[in-house]
């Protein structure tokens, strides 16, 4: 198991959270009224689905063939759940592929003269693989590069942690975060079941310097 620098842990508990919440079958409306956007992509077996700013916030597949069956869901919403997923597989193959964006403008305190300031973007988010399966967790922050890691066999609920510099543009002090996970299992008859889950906490938490606010283009919550 591949994990990025600076990992810590946080309440365990969020896992059971995650589980109620990738049982239900909506997961609230999207905010389409900003430069937001989120995908996301199901496949079990041969049968696949995809999204594109939906309503609902996710997506299911299933089927069953010669081989086994095959159950994946897709969600993906920052305003409400953030970035989750969960796929099952019983002697056969499911993945889930998901992306939310969201841009993030800072508001400088009066009398603020620069054109750069530094703040930390964290993510919080956990996941749990049963049997062989994967779960494949990609973040981006304005123009810094990606915090990319591979989690495989058991659970955990790290947040990940980066420093940003942003450069105040003709919209000021804007940046966006995009993330990427993919969820993956294939179950053999040695091994019938396999089952990945993730999910994030919503937008990013942004620690900013004294006297700075912020919003989200989402409606979400800043910092």
């Amino acid at each position: 198991m591949e994990s990025p620098k600076k990992l810590r842990k946080v309440n365990g508990s969020k896992i059971a959270v995650l589980l109620v919440m990738l049982g239900c079958t909506s997961v609230g409306a999207w905010s389409q009224d900003f430069e937001t956007n989120v995908q996301g992509f199901a496949k079990a077996c041969t049968k696949q689905k995809k999204y594109d700013n939906p309503t609902t916030g996710n997506i299911t597949a299933t089927c069953s063939n010669s081989s086994g069956f095959g159950s994946s869901v897709a969600m993906a919403s920052f305003a409400l759940t953030g970035v989750a997923s969960s796929v099952t597989a019983l002697n056969g193959y499911a993945n889930a592929i998901t992306t939310a964006f969201d841009i993030a403008t800072l508001i400088p305190p009066d009398g603020y003269d620069k054109t750069e300031v530094d703040l930390t973007v964290s993510q919080a988010f956990v996941w749990q693989t049963t049997g062989p399966g994967y779960v494949y967790w990609c973040s981006y922050a304005g123009t810094i590069k990606s915090d990319c890691a591979t989690f495989s066999s058991g659970k955990g609920s790290p947040t990940i942690s980066k420093s940003v510099t942003v450069t105040k543009s003709s919209s000021g002090f804007q940046f966006p975060v995009k993330t990427i996970v993919e969820t993956s299992v294939k179950s053999t008859k040695k091994t019938p079941f396999a089952q990945a889950i993730y999910g994030s906490a919503p937008d990013p938490t942004l620690t900013l310097q004294e006297g700075w606010t912020c919003t989200w283009a989402s409606g979400s919550a800043c910092p």
